[in-house]
């Protein structure tokens, strides 16, 4: 009576651990979409770089592309954005 096997164990400590690990990416993710909606990237905040005032979904635009449920559905690399190719001229 209130034993628990070993196999069992080893099952509600990797719950456990996907669980904190769903957590930590969790609050990646929602800083990193502040950030977007501030119009910042994690390298201007670092640096200290001026941000540029643009609407936040130009910004979601600029930073997942123009097809981004297609990109949640089909993983595939994005080949940079038009304002990126605009900057390279």
């Amino acid at each position: 009576m209130g034993a628990v096997l070993g196999s069992e164990m080893f099952v509600i400590l990797m719950l456990y651990l996907w669980f904190a690990i769903g957590l930590a990416c969790a609050g990646f993710c929602c800083h990193q979409l502040l950030l977007i909606l501030r119009g910042q990237t994690r390298h201007q905040v670092r640096k200290g770089v001026a941000v540029r005032a643009r609407p936040w979904r130009k910004n979601l635009q600029e930073v997942f592309g123009k097809r981004w449920l297609l990109g949640l559905l089909v993983p595939m690399f994005n080949v940079g954005s038009e304002s990126s190719k605009q900057q390279d001229k």
